[in-house]
């Protein structure tokens, strides 16, 4: 699983009889990569998600992530038990 913090634009696309619901952004986008980038059963956050966090979360850094639309790679952990 992969969690970003940002603004995005969530909602129904489509005619009436088929809508489907759909989220757009960078936000959106980043934590889709960072989905791809996780192991099974792991959960990457990047750092703009890392810092909302209670200090209760034990976080563990992994090496910044090459990010297709990102001009530098991005800073990112995985959240830990």
């Amino acid at each position: 699983m992969g969690i970003h913090a940002g603004v995005c634009l969530a909602g129904t696309v489509g005619p009436a009889e088929q809508l489907n619901f759909t989220v757009l952004g960078l936000a959106a986008h980043v934590a889709a990569r960072l989905e791809q980038h996780a192991g099974l059963d792991e959960i990457l956050v990047s750092k703009e998600f890392a810092q909302l966090l209670d200090a209760e979360f034990v976080l563990a850094a992994r090496p910044p992530a090459t990010i297709s639309g990102l001009t530098r790679p991005l800073t990112h952990y995985a959240l830990l038990d």
